[in-house]
């Protein structure tokens, strides 16, 4: 088990990194880049035990081009699928 734990955080390190680089600029990223060590293992412990729950989304109304509703999902469940 040791091993899946190291492998699944050297994963979600990378897919950290790589869902950063596109969302460097926003207000959930730098909220969780504070203490990004401390969520990934704990997102992580949440992944092996199988009690990960999605967090809620975000909504907000763009107006360029056109106005719409958007719903994006919390910066940490974009992590997810990237792994």
């Amino acid at each position: 088990m040791p091993q899946d734990r190291e492998l699944l955080l050297e994963k979600l390190f990378e897919a950290y990194y790589s869902t950063r680089k596109n969302k460097r600029n926003t207000h959930s990223c730098a909220e969780y880049e504070v203490n990004y060590e401390g969520h990934l293992i704990a997102l992580c412990d949440r992944l092996l035990d199988k009690t990960y729950q999605p967090k809620r989304s975000i909504c907000f109304i763009s107006f360029y081009p056109v106005q719409r509703e958007i719903f994006a999902a919390n910066f940490e469940d974009r992590i997810i699928p990237t792994i």
